[in-house]
């Protein structure tokens, strides 16, 4: 499944994507002319994506904010996600290649300002067609971990 969502800033990219791309479900928001929260539709993403895997569905998800860095953060809170924020540059083809060879990234996150739809797409594309490379789920476990170690103190 694929699924996409936006805040009011990503409204009209999210819109283009699904013109270009109508496998992508849409899970909002319904409108520019209001602000809403980012972090509600990336949990809305992030809720379908978590349920997929735990029916052993393969998703992805897009989410369209303003730089795509809110909705990175609020994404990647939840165990099991690696969303990927992509920067239009020079670099981001590249980026966009090893976000899934490398990370198994299952959800891309793009600036509704930032980036043009042509380059958008592109990077959808390059994701979904790169295959996870094996030999780096160890580092991914890691990510996962119950219990990680938590710093109780931070001297500077």
């Amino acid at each position: 499944m694929k699924y996409i969502a936006s805040d009011h800033v990503g409204f009209h990219l999210k819109k283009q994507i699904i013109l270009c791309r109508p496998e992508f479900v849409d899970l909002g928001c319904e409108a520019d002319n209001e602000s809403v929260d980012y972090p509600v539709y990336a949990k809305k993403v992030v809720t379908r994506i978590l349920d997929d895997l735990k029916n052993g569905i393969d998703s992805f998800g897009v989410l369209v904010c303003g730089t795509g860095l809110g909705m990175s953060y609020a994404a990647n809170r939840y165990k099991g996600i690696r969303a990927a924020e992509i920067q239009p540059d020079p670099h981001s083809r590249e980026t966009a290649r090893l976000a899934k060879a490398h990370n198994n990234a299952n959800m891309l996150c793009l600036g509704g300002r930032q980036i043009k739809i042509e380059e958008a797409l592109e990077l959808i594309e390059i994701v979904l067609a790169t295959e996870f490379e094996r030999r780096h789920q160890k580092r991914l476990d890691m990510l996962d971990e119950e219990e990680p170690n938590k710093l109780t103190e931070i001297s500077l």
